[in-house]
């Protein structure tokens, strides 16, 4: 709506794509984390966030996670709009 209104485009249909499953999936499968030294107990961390991040990605996106859980807020992924440039005189 913003650029639309700057540019004089008039918004005929606005609908946020994607939800917050979709954002949380997206985050899961395009991170990763390495340990800050060669510690023990950096390397274990590292290890077990490693595990529960691909396990939760692997729930996600076999519909388990939100068959028991509900997602509450209002994170998306993108806006999809169809815009209506007036005509030139």
């Amino acid at each position: 709506q913003h650029f639309g209104n700057k540019f004089g485009i008039k918004v005929i249909h606005q609908v946020n794509a994607g939800d917050a499953w979709d954002v949380l999936g997206t985050v899961l499968a395009n991170f990763h984390t390495e340990p800050v030294s060669h510690s023990l107990i950096h390397r274990i961390m590292n290890r077990l966030v490693s595990k529960g991040q691909k396990f939760l990605l692997k729930i996600l996106l076999n519909g388990q996670l939100q068959k028991i859980l509900e997602a509450k807020g209002t994170l998306y992924q993108a806006n999809i709009v169809v815009f209506e440039k007036a005509e030139m005189e």
